[in-house]
């Protein structure tokens, strides 16, 4: 296996973040290279976001069928709550969904007001 494809942490060397992307990229292209399921790839990206930046969660959403309501495709460093929560909301046209929406689905998760890693750790 490709030492990109290795589940270890994206290091960063002399030439810092600029390394870390192009491995993270890499990774990811050669994923989609050799055919993995569009839903690993997801999964691995929000992994990658996840490892990369401390403390930060990450989730890929998608429209469900005829019906504008979210899925969570993929999600890392996440409470289980959380991303239950998100999936079903319904998304509107042109206007945001990380507003309202989101905020009303953290409190009807009840992790309203924890650290989301931490929540994430705990689940």
């Amino acid at each position: 296996m490709s030492p990109l494809l290795s589940r270890q942490p994206i290091g960063l060397d002399e030439q810092g973040l600029s390394y870390s992307v192009l491995a993270a990229q890499s990774r990811v292209l050669q994923l989609l290279g050799d055919g993995v399921a569009g839903r690993e790839v997801a999964t691995e990206i929000c992994r990658i976001a996840a490892e990369r930046f401390s403390g930060v969660g990450c989730a890929i959403l998608t429209l469900a069928g005829a019906e504008p309501h979210l899925t969570v495709l993929a999600a890392a460093a996440l409470p289980a709550e959380f991303c239950a929560a998100l999936s079903g909301l319904e998304a509107a046209v042109a206007r945001t969904v990380f507003g309202d929406d989101v905020a009303a689905a953290v409190v009807a998760a009840g992790v309203e007001g924890k650290n989301v890693a931490s929540a994430a750790d705990a689940g």
